[in-house]
């Protein structure tokens, strides 16, 4: 790997060059530079690896250098260096990307660990980007095999269930008559962006690994396969004994809905039925078909799943099933904290995701955790923090941005009012 050393005063870029022992980390060779107009000029022409860079420069800072290296698709982990705790660079570091954000004066061994640790990222994400490759290439054929079995099966009507069983049974599925199918089809609304825009098959070898991971509890097989340009059937079979419950399965899909957006910016909607026989799933994926097209929901069992939104036509409503979904909004909403717990929650916003109203989800959410989802906010948000001021060196401004707070004295009185310390007797 090749490293570039950035600072405009000379005595520290000559300093840690001679400091660390790269050799030992995997870092093959070091370039340096005094400027980030230099800098650029390097990264255009050599394979950088890492960025360790100063963020006070003179005409161009640290910050700037690693904005211009995100929006021109440089594949580079940075680092920065500067000697003041500075909050306003903290969240800017933040919202770069930035790897890591290294205190001066620190030891040479301390950035030589925090460099390995870039090292190694790197090399897992290579590592994954190969594997993603070779499987692209070895179940690209398979996947379009697929699909034209079960274009037959379910479109055309040319070959019935039993011959569609053996054809599986050659790619290794365990498949019999008596097993399940929980049968849902898969709309392809938007890309977002166009970049990451799959093809038709490589999107449905993506989707059936993405389902088969969420429901990896249970032991199904997913099959996944084109029935029309933007239309995917999604086949979850199972023995009658271990198959998930719909709630489950409902729950998955709507995970799968969020995954595929943050993957592939790629905006989908499911529709899903109830589990049935292997001989009828064909059937019962033309029925939902059906049911797509004209956009309504005939059969009671029949669920519409849409940005977190979980439609069910029905006459009857028991009181299981309606505790059910609520269980399951909560469930979503506290997902979704957890997973955006650097950003400034608010209830709207939250209310937007799940498609609810926001005085209901207040109350809602009250009646099932016994606080409020203002207060949840702030636990989760403040025990984010506690663990990473006891297991991290990251400054405190630093966290505080992680934990989505832009005024460092309200991210200090709220840690303080609810763990009963400040933040800095925490860490010490």
């Amino acid at each position: 790997m090749e490293i570039l050393v950035v600072d405009d005063q000379v005595a520290v870029v000559n300093g840690i060059e001679r400091g660390i022992q790269w050799e030992k980390i995997g870092i093959l060779k070091v370039w340096k530079t005094y400027n980030a107009i230099d800098a650029k000029a390097i990264i255009q022409n050599k394979n950088i690896d890492i960025l360790l860079c100063d963020i006070e420069m003179p005409e161009e800072s640290g910050l700037s250098l690693c904005r211009w290296i995100k929006q021109n698709g440089y594949e580079v982990e940075c680092l920065l260096l500067t000697a003041h705790a500075d909050f306003v660079f903290a969240r800017e570091a933040v919202s770069l990307g930035v790897f890591d954000y290294i205190l001066q004066p620190a030891r040479y061994e301390e950035i030589q660990d925090i460099l390995l640790k870039a090292v190694n990222r790197i090399k897992e994400r290579r590592k994954a980007k190969n594997f993603s490759d070779l499987g692209k290439k070895v179940y690209s054929k398979k996947q379009i095999i697929l699909e034209d079995i079960i274009k037959k099966w379910v479109r055309e009507e040319t070959i019935g269930s039993d011959e569609v069983i053996r054809e599986l049974r050659t790619f290794d599925y365990s498949v019999a008559e008596e097993n399940m199918v929980c049968c849902s089809l898969i709309q392809i609304l938007e890309w977002k962006d166009m970049n990451k825009k799959l093809d038709k098959t490589l999107f449905g070898f993506v989707t059936g690994n993405i389902v088969q991971e969420l429901l990896d509890d249970f032991p199904v097989s997913v099959i996944c396969t084109c029935l029309d340009r933007d239309i995917f059937s999604c086949m979850i079979i199972g023995d009658k004994g271990v198959m998930p419950q719909i709630l489950d399965m409902k729950r998955q899909l709507a995970r799968y809905i969020d995954v595929i957006f943050q993957l592939y910016s790629c905006k989908t909607v499911c529709f899903l039925d109830g589990i049935v026989e292997f001989e009828c799933a064909a059937e019962k994926i033309n029925n939902l078909d059906e049911i797509r097209l004209v956009n309504e929901k005939r059969e009671s069992n029949v669920y519409c799943i849409y940005d977190h939104e979980w439609m069910r036509n029905t006459n009857t409503k028991n009181t299981e099933t309606f505790e059910d979904e609520q269980d399951a909004y909560v469930e979503e909403v506290i997902r979704y904290i957890q997973c955006n717990i650097e950003q400034p929650l608010c209830r709207a916003d939250i209310a937007g995701v799940v498609n609810l109203n926001e005085d209901y989800l207040s109350r809602l959410f009250k009646h099932k955790k016994g606080v409020s989802l203002k207060e949840f906010i702030i636990n989760e948000k403040m025990t984010v923090a506690k663990k990473l001021l006891q297991t991290t060196k990251l400054p405190i401004g630093v966290i505080a941005a992680k934990v989505g707070y832009d005024n460092f004295s309200h991210f200090s009185s709220t840690y303080r009012k609810i763990m009963g310390i400040a933040p800095i007797e925490e860490r010490n």
